[in-house]
């Protein structure tokens, strides 16, 4: 019997000694919590057209407790986020075993130019207006139990900015948005003056008077690298104070953080444009054209490229333009003298050319269907001139055209924007440095300065009588001076016509040759 106990006791100590101790369990050691989001969760982009970036990590604003019994502070947790089957999750963070409450989820997209990152999606608040679409908004209560691994689906919706109320947020991040300012001062030069007498310009305008003026300003939000007519932010003019402030306008605009974003201001000038059915004075807010920008950038453009026209607004801040110019001292940008012209008009071609039925140029042309009160006249027979050598235009026959100054180039249809106008406008303005020129040597000229390859002897024998001599210089000095070329007030400038059915169906070679007459504007 004593050797049996001893048996029991020394089998025993070996088992003992082969088993390992096992731990005690803790069970409020930390747990991993992943959070997800993806169709099954309500992951959505409506209501809008989503074309943020992929998000790189979540941050998620926390608080111990249920919803209505949060306890202690709200922390924040960052987590890198993937992606797998289409189903967005966070890598896992660990939190003690417990009840939690998410007050926020934020998705960001790092930054890849050294600025701030960008919110790209975040989940809607419940009782916000964007709450109801997805399954379950903030505040979301989930448990943390021991040994369990923890998954919480929320649902996210694509997250624009502008829409941030909807969200149900009452705050943003003050460095998502900056609010800026640009001035603007515009002069108006036209010797024409006294035709604005009892306009808004007062009843004692000038030859060079500060011009009344708008400016639309718009936002490419959908990065289309265009602008619709709902993407504009603000209409800032200034009419109301014009006869007793003469202070610069004040543009003010809200700029998102990140970069790249792109502006467009359509310039419009008040003007004078042609008289009423019964002859009284019409005036309107003419566009001039754009201006475009990035971010808060001192630099303005004339293309959405933002690589034409370049200026800024010089060392006093503000940007001053001129209408005209009647100035010395240039001004930051200048816009050419303005002409008073139709937008449309029939244009009957004569029957004869080479010469046209006067005899004074290559072509004549009558004009139509508008009224009185422009710089150009109605039922008058203009000698034309023309740039297109290979295209025809009918004599005898009408057409109904869109009417166009050459001195606003960037207005131009790209069908006609590239032809050598202020070569040509250099030249109608310097005749008189051609004593005995003939209209054979300066159509002749201006096919030249068209087509470098188009050379004098080409049209021998075509019933032209051109002094080469003549023409050659013509051409080599418009060459030379015509380049950026803008008349004073006062002098000519030439006016042309496209057909509008070409613009409609948007021809990129002219149906009829691209004739044009020389006014004073």
């Amino acid at each position: 019997m004593k050797n049996l106990i001893y048996l029991i006791g020394v089998v025993g100590i070996l088992l003992t000694g082969c088993t390992p101790e096992l731990p005690e369990l803790q069970t409020n050691s930390l747990q991993e919590v992943t959070f997800t989001s993806g169709d099954n969760f309500g992951m959505k982009t409506d209501p809008f057209n989503c074309d943020n970036d992929e998000p790189d990590y979540a941050e998620i604003i926390m608080q111990g407790g249920s919803e209505g019994n949060l306890i202690g502070e709200a922390f924040t947790k960052r987590a890198p986020v993937f992606h797998v089957d289409g189903i967005m999750f966070t890598q896992a963070i660990k939190l003690a075993p417990g009840e939690y409450t998410v007050l926020n989820f934020l998705l960001y997209a790092e930054s890849t130019d050294g600025g701030d990152d960008v919110l790209v999606n975040a989940v809607p608040e419940a009782d916000s207006e964007f709450g109801a679409l997805v399954a379950n908004p903030l505040p979301h209560t989930f448990l943390v139990s021991a040994f369990l691994k923890v998954e919480v689906p929320l649902g996210v919706l694509c997250f624009e900015e502008t829409v941030y109320q909807q969200f149900g947020f009452a705050w943003f991040r003050v460095d998502e948005t900056k609010g800026h300012q640009k001035w603007f001062f515009g002069d108006f030069c036209t010797k024409f003056y006294k035709d604005y007498a009892g306009s808004l310009y007062g009843n004692d305008p000038k030859v060079d008077m500060p011009a009344i003026f708008k400016i639309e300003l718009y936002y490419d939000d959908n990065n289309s690298g265009g602008m619709e007519d709902d993407e504009i932010v603000n209409t800032f003019s200034n009419q109301s104070d014009y006869l007793t402030s003469g202070t610069p306008l004040a543009v003010n605009y809200l700029d998102p953080i990140p970069t790249g974003d792109l502006y467009e201001l359509r310039v419009f000038i008040y003007v004078k444009t042609g008289d009423d059915n019964s002859g009284t004075k019409q005036f309107v807010y003419k566009n001039f054209g754009s201006w475009y920008f990035e971010d808060d950038s001192f630099e303005l453009f004339t293309d959405s490229e933002l690589s034409e026209g370049e200026f800024d607004s010089g060392t006093d801040g503000v940007y001053d333009f001129v209408l005209g110019n009647c100035t010395v001292d240039a001004a930051d940008f200048a816009f050419a003298p303005y002409m008073n012209l139709p937008e449309t008009a029939t244009l009957l071609v004569g029957s004869d050319y080479a010469p046209g039925p006067e005899g004074n140029a290559y072509l004549d042309i009558k004009l139509s269907g508008f009224n009185t009160g422009f710089d150009i006249e109605t039922s008058f027979w203009y000698g034309s001139y023309c740039f297109d050598q290979s295209i025809d235009i009918t004599g005898g026959e009408s057409y109904e055209v869109t009417v166009f100054s050459s001195l606003l180039k960037q207005l131009l249809p790209e069908v006609i924007r590239n032809k050598r106008w202020e070569e040509v406008n250099w030249l109608a303005n310097h005749l008189e440095d051609f004593p005995g020129y003939t209209w054979e040597d300066l159509q002749q000229a201006i096919w030249e300065l068209e087509n470098d390859s188009y050379n004098y002897s080409d049209n021998n024998g075509s019933g032209f009588n051109a002094d080469e001599d003549m023409v050659d210089d013509m051409v080599s000095k418009s060459k030379l001076y015509g380049a950026g070329y803008i008349p004073m007030p006062g002098g000519w400038a030439a006016v042309t016509f496209v057909k509008t059915a070409d613009l409609l169906n948007g021809l990129a070679v002219p149906s009829i040759q691209t004739v044009f007459i020389i006014v004073d504007p």
